[in-house]
């Protein structure tokens, strides 16, 4: 019943270069489907990405209702290694009204590093570029560089 949440991992434990890397990346689409169960269940842990809007909020609580589920059931020992807001627009009070109650509701979970609106970051996607290769010295790429710091941290605690 199971085998359909466990297809990425069965898939990636198979692979050839399977064991040759000591972190592999799998970025979802922010909505709750099959392929993002399946990306959990092939992960060690997981990382919430967050924008500053309403809507984050409630799908952060979604996120975590399913990875509590998924670690509790088909993929025990999943860890959570926190989230961040990776788009934050600090000049609305809306969007600073959002990060507070994250940081009151999640404190334990919440990265230091925030992620804040920047137009080289959406250059560097319409390129289909890293920033870090497109604007290295740009405020996002240091913004990143940082948040990257943070993770690793916090995995290899």
């Amino acid at each position: 019943m199971h085998d359909g949440h466990l297809a990425l991992r069965y898939k990636l434990q198979a692979d050839k270069y399977s064991g040759r890397y000591n972190v592999c990346i799998i970025d979802t689409s922010p909505s709750l489907n099959m392929l993002t169960v399946n990306a959990m269940c092939a992960s060690d842990g997981i990382f919430i990405p967050l924008t500053s809007n309403y809507f984050s909020l409630e799908g952060l609580a979604q996120t975590l209702e399913a990875y509590r589920k998924i670690s509790e059931g088909l993929c025990k020992g999943l860890k959570l290694y926190g989230a961040a807001f990776v788009i934050h627009d600090g000049r609305t009070r809306l969007a600073c009204e959002v990060q507070e109650k994250v940081k009151e509701q999640y404190p334990e979970l919440l990265c230091e590093t925030v992620i804040g609106c920047n137009i080289k970051i959406e250059e560097a996607q319409v390129k289909r570029q890293s920033i870090l290769s497109y604007a290295p010295e740009d405020r996002g790429a240091v913004q990143y560089r940082a948040l990257a710091r943070e993770l690793t941290e916090r995995m290899f605690l």
